[in-house]
């Protein structure tokens, strides 16, 4: 089956979504507690995660974005670019509304926490497909 599971974001679309240039992107270990700007779930003192650091327009203000390492691996699998904080929304409506299609390619390289939340949206999906066929 060919992989059909990237997700396409038109950034250049949304007028407000202006945060680049990226002056840093990197993978390390915090000395202390953070919450990923993703799922919103503590990333624990020397876990790994991923920060990118950003100059956002107009304002001109040094921002940074974490992600930790099970919202990285989503960002990397399903998409070519993304709104920060929304990569979670943004699958499940792709799923959802039949945007995408997730192959068992996707699904194998999954870390188990990911794998379940994406089989999740994707029984999501059946149940209303059944619910539709019920009817």
């Amino acid at each position: 089956m060919e992989c059909s599971c990237t997700v396409y974001c038109d950034l250049d679309s949304d007028i407000d979504y202006h945060c680049k240039p990226f002056i840093k992107n990197d993978s390390h270990k915090s000395p202390r507690e953070r919450d990923c700007d993703e799922c919103r779930e503590v990333i624990a003192p020397g876990e790994p995660h991923f920060c990118e650091t950003y100059r956002s327009y107009p304002e001109l203000e040094l921002d940074r974005y974490r992600r930790c390492s099970d919202c990285t691996q989503i960002a990397t699998v399903f998409f070519n670019d993304y709104f920060i904080g929304e990569i979670w929304e943004s699958l499940k409506d792709a799923i959802l509304d039949g945007e995408i299609g997730v192959s068992e390619s996707c699904l194998v390289g999954l870390s188990k926490n990911n794998m379940e939340r994406v089989c999740e949206i994707i029984e999501r999906l059946w149940r209303h497909q059944e619910d539709d066929d019920a009817e």
